[in-house]
């Protein structure tokens, strides 16, 4: 498959947008102006949604490694980062305290990796479903 310019200049503005609106995360409530608080919402009404958009369009099935792939990433961050909080917390590592160790509630921004793999491994399950699935409250 071709790389398409077009997409890796959107998904590297995207990834500005993320890294100024986790930096927004807690500079927004230290100013009383609304300025920083209106760009951070701003900034996260469009940039996930297209990242979940980009990540269906460029969705393939039958791609176990990567499922594989993406999920050993996501565990080595979850651990790492997961236990790196708990340090900073000061709570013991060998305790079920630590976060990183809880691989089914993944720790602040490393929800995408986790939604990225239930993504992969739910999708093929559903596409089957086509005309079958009702949405309604």
């Amino acid at each position: 498959m071709n790389r398409n310019p077009w997409f890796d200049n959107i998904k590297g503005f995207l990834v500005i947008f993320v890294v100024i609106g986790h930096m927004l995360t807690d500079l927004r409530f230290d100013y009383d102006g609304k300025l920083l608080e209106t760009v951070y919402l701003l900034i996260y009404s469009f940039h996930m949604p297209l990242f979940i958009i980009l990540s269906g369009y460029f969705f393939r099935e039958n791609k176990y490694l990567r499922v594989i792939q993406l999920f050993a990433v996501y565990c080595v961050w979850q651990i790492l980062i997961g236990s790196w909080a708990t340090l900073g917390e000061g709570l013991p590592l060998l305790s079920g305290e630590n976060i990183g160790t809880h691989l089914l509630r993944p720790y602040w921004a490393l929800w995408y990796l986790f939604v990225m793999v239930v993504w992969y491994i739910v999708t093929p399950y559903v596409v089957r479903l086509r005309g079958y699935v009702w949405f309604g409250l």
